[in-house]
């Protein structure tokens, strides 16, 4: 997703939530930006509801996968973050 309401800032990587339903055996994704002002995203068993469309315009992307095995070097970069904000953005995985 864009930092700005353009691109003109950069991106930034915006997780979604995941619920394992096990009557169903399927993962559905929440987004817990949702509703807000205008934005209507009641949750449902049969599809994901995002709070926001990604912006192809923009270079947004959904991946559209569920990770339910953290990555470790993830883990380990956002515990010794103390502002994401100012995390160092040059690292490899």
């Amino acid at each position: 997703l864009t930092i700005a309401e353009d691109d003109s800032l950069g991106h930034l990587v915006h997780a979604l939530n995941t619920v394992y339903i096990e009557d169903s055996d399927k993962w559905l994704r929440i987004d817990a930006r949702g509703n807000v002002g205008n934005c209507d995203d009641e949750f449902s068993l049969e599809k994901d509801n995002l709070a926001f469309s990604p912006r192809a315009e923009f270079g947004e992307i959904d991946y559209n996968d569920n990770n339910p095995d953290l990555d470790e070097r993830l883990v380990n970069k956002l515990e010794e973050t103390e502002n994401l904000m100012e995390m160092n953005k040059d690292f490899d995985f």
